[in-house]
């Protein structure tokens, strides 16, 4: 891609955002933690970097750890075997978290009709 504004359209630039402060209302009000994954864009000391980040949220909706990297899915430098440091780096703060009951798994594809026989 080569026109940079297309690029960073596609960044965060700051978390929780207008898109995705629902999410962030909505656990709270629930009581839930959650694990998020997104592209960042930050700006530091006036260069323009960007991030494979995660952030893990706590019940009361505070970011409690972030991790950052720098490759992406799809560099030609991508490792054949990536490394376990990011759960390392989050490891102290799932020690500390309650333990959750089951994870909520959303639907997202509509449920099929079976009494409708298919066409061959």
């Amino acid at each position: 891609m080569e026109d940079r504004a297309e690029l960073d359209s596609y960044f965060e630039r700051r978390m929780p955002n207008e898109a995705t402060a629902p999410l962030f209302a909505e656990a709270k009000k629930r009581g839930w933690d959650f694990y998020l994954g997104y592209a960042e864009l930050v700006e530091e000391k006036g260069n323009t970097r960007r991030f494979n980040a995660s952030i893990l949220v706590e019940t009361d909706g505070s970011i409690v750890g972030k991790d950052r990297k720098v490759h992406f899915p799809g560099h030609a430098d991508w490792p054949s075997s990536p490394s376990r440091a990011s759960l390392e780096k989050f490891s102290n703060i799932f020690k500390r978290l309650p333990t959750a009951p089951e994870p909520l798994l959303l639907e997202r594809s509509p449920p099929h009709d079976t009494s409708t026989p298919s066409i061959p």
